[in-house]
């Protein structure tokens, strides 16, 4: 299955009010996690293609977080995300312009997050760019990293785009002899402005 154009992503942020998988509230896949167990968020943080920043600033409001930032290749959006942050008083959080396929030009340090934090971003890209991520995770991810990926399963099958994630996908990709362990994998509900997505909620470990 095809991935969306990187032209939309743009276009939904510059043409419109509110992009169609924002809503107003973060995930709440998310929320359920870091209310029932936020002592796995923690640490540096890292919120990758953020989007208006949501989820970016409900992570800033965890305990044992010490900084969050969150990362996009949209400057509108990362921009909407200042002023989200700023009005919800997540001082904690910050944000800046990156393309997160090429993370060596980020101007952040190699392997030195504690979480990172993937709603929606992973099945966005196309095979032969899924590399890529997934490099770019790594480079992010310092060892014991803990990734918490949302991604639409397979049994999202009303629209065209994005990518589905078996769960075979994951476990191959994600797996440890690619250097990750699959903590946990769960069904999950995405929320946009539509129905929704069937999902999974899946936490990985960087080894």
């Amino acid at each position: 299955m095809a991935a969306p154009p990187q032209e939309m992503f743009l276009q939904a942020y510059t043409e419109k009010e509110k992009a169609p998988w924002e809503i107003s509230q973060p995930q709440p896949a998310l929320e359920k996690l870091v209310e029932k167990e936020p002592a796995l968020i923690r640490g540096r943080v890292l919120d990758m293609c953020c989007g208006i920043g949501l989820n970016t600033a409900l992570v800033a409001g965890v305990p044992g977080v010490s900084s969050v930032l969150g990362i996009d290749f949209n400057s509108v959006a990362i921009e909407r995300a200042k002023a989200h942050a700023q009005a919800r008083g997540a001082a904690k959080a910050q944000f800046q312009v990156v393309s997160v396929l090429e993370p060596a030009t980020s101007g952040l340090e190699k392997h030195s997050f504690d979480v990172i934090i993937d709603s929606a971003s992973y099945h966005c890209f196309s095979l032969e760019d899924r590399s890529k991520y997934v490099a770019a995770l790594e480079y992010f991810a310092r060892p014991g990293c803990l990734l918490v990926m949302l991604c639409f399963s397979p049994l999202d099958v009303d629209r065209p785009f994005p990518r589905r994630i078996s769960e075979e996908e994951l476990r191959q990709v994600f797996s440890e002899s690619n250097g990750w362990s699959i903590r946990k994998l769960e069904r999950a509900w995405y929320r946009d402005n539509f129905v929704g997505r069937d999902s999974w909620l899946a936490q990985i470990v960087r080894l």
